[in-house]
C-alpha cells in the first residue's frame, strides 16, 4: 500500500509541476526573433495555480492512504472523538452502580 501511495504521489506531482516546468523552459529557449504565443500569459497562470495546487492535493492524498494520518487529521480539526472512560461507584450496597451522568443497574447471571 506505500508503493502505490509513492507512485500516486509523484504521478499527482508530475502533472501539477509539468505544466509550469514547460512554460517556463519555452520561454527560456525559444528563439530571441520569436515572440511568446498569444495564450502564453494564461497558460503561465493556470500552470502556476496547478503546480501550487500540488501542496494542497498531498494531505489529501496522505489522508487516503494512511489510517494514522487520516486520524491525526480528524483529530486535529476536531472531528475525532476519543473514548471516554467513568468510573463506577457502588451506590448503598444495592445493585445499582453509579457513573458521573447515569444509574446503571446489574443483572446478576
Amino acid at each position: 500500500e506505500v508503493v502505490i501511495m509513492l507512485v500516486f504521489i509523484l504521478a499527482v506531482f508530475g502533472l501539477c509541476w509539468m505544466p509550469l516546468q514547460v512554460a517556463m523552459l519555452y520561454s527560456e529557449y525559444k528563439p530571441l526573433t520569436d515572440t511568446l504565443w498569444e495564450g502564453y500569459e494564461d497558460f503561465y497562470y493556470i500552470a502556476q495555480v496547478l503546480a501550487f495546487s500540488n501542496s494542497a492535493i498531498n494531505p489529501l492524498l496522505y489522508a487516503g492512504f494512511n489510517d494514522n494520518f487520516r486520524k491525526g487529521f480528524k483529530q486535529m480539526f476536531g472531528c475525532y472523538k476519543k473514548k471516554r472512560y467513568t468510573t463506577l461507584s457502588k451506590v448503598d450496597g444495592e445493585d445499582t452502580y453509579h457513573s458521573s451522568t447515569t444509574m446503571t443497574p446489574v443483572t446478576k447471571m
